[in-house]
């Protein structure tokens, strides 16, 4: 049961490891001091990481990215008790006609 978990913890480390390490050799590459850089975006996946383990403990979804278009509820319709199949509600019609039927005769 812990193998998924852990394997699914390690590939979204794996993951924001290498997003970090682009980011750095960006910003390296645009003249930051690379100290400074790998500070920050260090800062910023653990912020990250943090949000997202603490989203998979409650069961919270992602907000979407801004600009994307919101996500549509599904209707269920409105019932207030589950539907029966169609085997069952005639088996429920035929007892409801015998049980009719005999009680003319009583």
């Amino acid at each position: 049961m812990v193998v998924p978990i852990l394997k699914r913890g390690g590939q979204t480390l794996l993951k924001q490891g290498v997003k970090t390490g682009v980011n750095i050799l960006g910003d390296v590459l645009s003249g930051e001091n690379i100290k400074t850089a790998a500070k920050r975006r260090a800062q910023e996946s653990g912020r990250q990481l943090f949000t997202q383990a603490a989203r998979a403990l409650t069961g919270q979804s992602p907000p979407a990215p801004p600009g994307a278009p919101a996500a549509k509820k599904i209707k269920r319709g409105n019932r207030s008790q589950p539907r029966q199949s169609a085997a069952r509600s005639r088996k429920t019609q035929r007892k409801r006609k015998l049980a009719g039927a005999t009680d003319i005769f009583s």
